[in-house]
């Protein structure tokens, strides 16, 4: 794919649909070359070429790497917004690189999720992954993830993915509200959201 991307580079013949399918097969790649990605990036901006699609499928390819970096995240969060480039997916994405941290920063965290839900740029996704990130909290904030699992319940799709996050939650606490987990375990067969493994 890079060979490609090279070959349209070398004989200006680069465009957005060139530069969206490198970046989409970067991110379909076992290993994730953040490098790689950021090359393409840098050339999408230098030829004006960068859009919201851009945006997301390098934040995804950062979020897929052995030690997704926030602070390069928030970078090109920033960025997104200074160029009104920054849509639902992008802050999706963003968020999603928080929960594959080892060690995330919970406030900015929901700093970021509160300023996307304000722009009404949040969805199913948004919601999974920061659940999933109140999961690495200290002390955990057990009673913030049962709001915004009662929230999407609300007005979005709740998948296995969802379910599963909210009970990792509860599996932190000490002690553990069995009951708690019960019920939602029930609540996830009864919609057919049993994958939750």
């Amino acid at each position: 794919v890079m060979q490609t991307f090279q070959e349209a580079y070398d004989a200006q013949l680069m465009n957005a649909y060139i530069i969206a399918n490198t970046l989409y097969a970067l991110s379909r790649s076992k290993v994730a070359d953040v490098k790689l990605a950021l090359r393409v990036f840098n050339v999408a901006k230098d030829l004006q070429l960068a859009d919201p699609i851009t945006y997301a499928n390098t934040l995804a390819i950062i979020a897929k790497s052995f030690a997704p970096d926030c602070q390069l995240a928030l970078s090109l969060l920033e960025e997104a917004k200074d160029h009104q480039l920054v849509d639902t997916v992008v802050y999706a994405c963003v968020l999603d690189i928080f929960a594959q941290s080892s060690k995330p920063d919970i406030q900015k965290a929901l700093e970021i999720f509160n300023e996307a839900k304000q722009k009404n740029m949040v969805n199913h996704i948004s919601y999974a992954s920061m659940i999933q990130i109140l999961a690495k909290s200290y002390p955990l904030q057990l009673k913030k993830a049962l709001e915004l699992f009662e929230e999407v319940k609300k007005c979005h799709h709740v998948d296995s993915h969802i379910y599963g996050n909210i009970l990792h939650v509860i599996a932190h606490c000490r002690p553990s509200p069995t009951d708690l987990a019960i019920d939602i375990l029930h609540e996830a067969v009864l919609s057919q959201n049993i994958d939750i493994v």
